[in-house]
């Protein structure tokens, strides 16, 4: 991702299936808060990334 758009509020969504239901999820990374500090280990995967709640 461009660097800039970092700057703005940004979500993003998704959808999948559990079962025979389908889910859809939106996860909003405010303004500013992608950014290196904020980078931790992910649970279950061998990487480190930006949570959010």
């Amino acid at each position: 991702m461009q660097e800039d758009l970092f700057a703005l509020n940004n979500q993003f969504k998704v959808t999948f299936f559990e079962g025979y239901t389908m889910f859809d999820k939106t996860y909003t990374f405010r303004k500013n808060t992608i950014n290196l500090k904020a980078l931790q280990p992910i649970p279950l995967m061998e990487a480190r990334g930006v949570l959010v709640k």
